[in-house]
């Protein structure tokens, strides 16, 4: 008996061994959140800077708009109601041909700012646009203002507002994470459904999700597509903006009609998948009741249970990629189909660029070594002043274009936008532009790229992989270290991260100032472009050196922290 009792122990104790290393080896695979660590004061002092940041960003862009009237300065606005939208409207109306993008870019950046920080006055932006622009142009623009806003709302509340939003609506965040925990398995069609529906308030949706655990990425494509149904009403209503007296006027019984129905359809999927899951878990049962098993195999049945139920709710907490049910050949026809797609955008932001003479025409294309840069370089500076924004957003669509493709140039356009800007405008641009095409590499890597990459690349995702591991603690200041160092080209690590388990968190923010010391480097040498005979003249034995130290700067942290670790154990 005594043995017998002591085996049953032992094999227990293993168990529970097995347990709290699988919940181990899960919860290590995930970012840990600055924002737990931080107090409510802490965190509403962070959240005020990061608003009055914006803020001032939003004056600048204000400063260098056309020379307005004083009549028309008192209308340059946020609307807060329907009159306000009609007034703004007339004068955006009068520049929209002569300064396009600037015009494009003020209402797009006052878009964003407002769900950003989850301020209502979207909608009068909505119809805004519905009014100046045509309705697929104001479609994707509402879309993706509302997808991309909503996302970085999505980032400053899982980063720093957590304890912010559990502390003002504690009762809320309880009873909304009950019905995402019943609808953890059909995320992105329940967000399709509460995007559509007035269930929800979306600025709510926007701080709560990452609180509750929603994954960004059923959150931002949810966004993304449930958006569009209740834009396409507010775009519509635009189209006889100055015969509004008042915002109900652009929504009718009819619209609300259709919006009800595609809320409806939207959840017609999990409906059908969860009634076929009923009847497989049934037969399951009836097979099981009438399968004679004996005490140790429904004891083993248990505990396999017990892993599987544990194991699937860890991995539930992360996002299904859909790249792995994707085949090599599959995912090269959507890969192709998205650059075309990419390359189609492209050439209609040419098309639109201010009339160019012929001589001009030849040297508008992305340069691929330092004379043809000084050429676009000569081509853009005499452009610059009278059309400021749609020469920076040229640029800065090209930048993104050739990082979402892992296409090598940006070094180019780097020097290049040191030629064009004053240091600060131009540093801001690189980080922003290599941060947000190296996201969307991410992105699209994530989705579809998995195979390709483990296809073409076996050895180094491998390779790559264990030193990952040696760094998962410490992945902010790895990702320092390889954006700042030699050792990895760019392209790969954007490529490869999602692949081999990199969080997008650490990956984003590491990105964002791991590329700072090098891009300064670039936009210096920007200052002597015309001067300038190969990309080779950038770079100095000194600038070398400064990423060098700068580089081994950033594993100071992990170094100190591995040193400390090991004297507590």
């Amino acid at each position: 008996m005594s043995t017998s009792a002591n085996l049953k122990e032992q094999e227990q104790q293993h168990i529970d061994g097995e347990l709290r290393a699988i919940v181990k080896r899960q919860h290590r695979k995930q970012p840990t959140c600055a924002a737990e660590s931080l107090t409510t004061e802490k965190s509403l002092i962070v959240l005020a800077a990061a608003f009055v940041i914006s803020l001032a960003a939003m004056r600048y862009i204000y400063t260098i708009c056309p020379e307005l009237n004083e009549s028309e300065k008192q209308h340059m606005k946020i609307p807060r109601d329907i009159q306000g939208a009609k007034m703004l409207g007339k004068v955006l109306d009068r520049y929209k041909d002569m300064y396009y993008f600037q015009v494009m870019f003020g209402v797009v950046a006052a878009y964003i700012f407002l769900q950003t920080f989850a301020i209502p006055g979207s909608l009068f932006l909505s119809i805004l646009l519905g009014f100046l622009y045509r309705f697929p142009i104001a479609l994707f623009l509402v879309c993706f203002c509302a997808t991309l806003g909503a996302t970085l709302c999505y980032c400053l509340s899982s980063l720093i507002g957590r304890r912010l939003i559990k502390y003002f609506w504690p009762k809320k965040i309880s009873e909304w994470s009950k019905h995402i925990e019943n609808h953890r398995d059909n995320l992105f069609n329940y967000m399709l459904f509460v995007r559509m529906s007035p269930i929800l308030p979306n600025w709510f949706i926007n701080l709560a999700a990452p609180v509750i655990g929603v994954p960004i990425y059923p959150f931002t494509l949810g966004t993304f597509c449930g958006v569009a149904p209740p834009s396409m009403i507010a775009i519509q209503a635009g189209k006889t903006l100055q015969k509004m007296s008042n915002s109900g006027d652009a929504f009718s019984w009819t619209s609300v009609g259709i919006l009800t129905i595609c809320a409806c359809l939207s959840l017609v999927p999990t409906i059908l998948k969860n009634k076929l899951k009923k009847k497989t878990q049934s037969k399951s049962s009836v097979a099981i009741m009438s399968t004679s098993a004996n005490l140790k195999e429904q004891e083993q049945q248990h505990i396999d249970g017990e892993l599987r139920a544990i194991v699937k709710r860890q991995h539930r907490k992360q996002p299904t990629c859909a790249a792995e049910s994707l085949t090599t050949e599959k995912s090269l026809i959507v890969l192709a189909a998205a650059f075309v797609i990419s390359l189609a955008a492209m050439r209609y932001i040419y098309t639109i660029c201010p009339e160019l003479n012929e001589s001009e025409k030849q040297h508008m294309k992305i340069p691929r070594d330092i004379q043809g840069a000084k050429m676009l370089g000569k081509v853009l500076d005499r452009y610059k002043d009278m059309y400021y924004f749609q020469v920076m957003f040229g640029v800065v669509a090209a930048y993104i274009f050739l990082q979402t493709f892992a296409i090598p140039g940006s070094l180019f356009l780097s020097i290049l936008l040191g030629f064009l800007y004053r240091f600060p405008i131009a540093l801001f641009l690189v980080c922003f532009c290599a941060t947000l095409g190296a996201t969307l590499c991410y992105c699209l890597s994530s989705l579809i790229g998995r195979r390709l990459i483990k296809y073409f690349w076996p050895k180094k995702i491998s390779e790559w992989s264990k030193h990952i591991e040696n760094h998962r603690d410490n992945l902010f200041n790895y990702m320092l270290f390889v954006r700042m160092s030699p050792i990895l080209p760019n392209w790969f690590i954007n490529l490869a991260a999602p692949v081999i388990g990199v969080p997008i968190y650490p990956f984003t923010l590491g990105t964002f100032c791991g590329v700072a010391p090098p891009s300064m480097i670039a936009i210096q040498a920007g200052k002597t472009l015309q001067k300038m005979s190969n990309s080779g003249d950038a770079f100095s034995w000194t600038s070398v050196g400064i990423l060098t130290i700068c580089a081994c700067l950033s594993l100071v942290p992990t170094i100190l922290k591995n040193k400390l670790k090991k004297k507590t154990q």
